[in-house]
């Protein structure tokens, strides 16, 4: 799936994760790191990006651990537009690093 298909269905459906659906949460959590890596790199959806970050960030579902690493991440989310592409990529990497 391309990254503007990927971005779409997350914006579509993450909105829609019912809290005890274990799997599906997991799935999420595994893609998104990797659509913010692309977004990162090609500087493409970073405002999409920002808001299923928000979507994720208010889910029910999406707790404890989960949530201490978007928020780490949500505070340079913020200035990702102000700052040149290979800040925004450091960025994103040391964020990236908090789910491995």
């Amino acid at each position: 799936m391309d990254l503007a298909s990927t971005v779409a269905c997350l914006l579509h459906c993450l909105p829609l994760l019912r809290t005890n659906n274990a799997s599906a949460k997991a799935a999420y959590l595994h893609v998104l790191p990797s659509v913010l890596r692309r977004a990162s790199e090609t500087g493409m959806y970073l405002s999409d990006c920002q808001q299923i970050l928000s979507y994720a960030l208010i889910h029910p579902g999406i707790t404890g651990d989960e949530l201490t690493a978007l928020r780490a991440w949500q505070h340079d989310a913020g200035d990702m537009k102000r700052l040149p592409a290979t800040t925004t990529q450091g960025l994103f990497t040391a964020w990236l690093d908090l789910f491995v």
